[in-house]
């Protein structure tokens, strides 16, 4: 499942190199925010398989970095190509702080509960 998430993450990175690179309707600047979403998204599902986590965590945060990874895709595909004032990079970068956020609790409320199941 490792590498197939890794395999998956690369296909998909290439691919949207390759649309950024053919297609006029799809900007230069939106490639690279995308290609940033699916690195981030790749990373976190590849951490998920290496997580201590209770395997109900890991199968829930997955389904759900899964589909947030593809609400950023969109948000990416539809951003304007500037900067300044760009909400859907507000909101990407948000996304991905709560990923990030969401990891770590996770992960530490999976350790104190199995803690907790062994001193008893």
């Amino acid at each position: 499942m490792n590498s197939f998430i890794l395999l998956f993450g690369l296909v998909v990175l290439l691919l949207n190199i390759i649309f950024g690179n053919v297609l006029e309707a799809y900007p230069i600047f939106n490639m690279g925010i995308n290609c940033g979403v699916i690195a981030f998204t790749t990373i976190f599902l590849y951490a998920l398989q290496f997580s201590t986590m209770a395997t109900p965590f890991r199968i829930s945060l997955f389904a759900l970095f899964s589909f947030l990874g593809f609400v950023m895709l969109t948000l990416g595909v539809l951003s304007p190509d500037d900067y300044k004032g760009n909400v859907f990079i507000v909101a990407i970068s948000s996304i991905i702080a709560f990923e990030a956020i969401a990891l770590a609790v996770c992960n530490l409320v999976s350790k104190l509960n199995i803690n907790s199941q062994v001193k008893k």
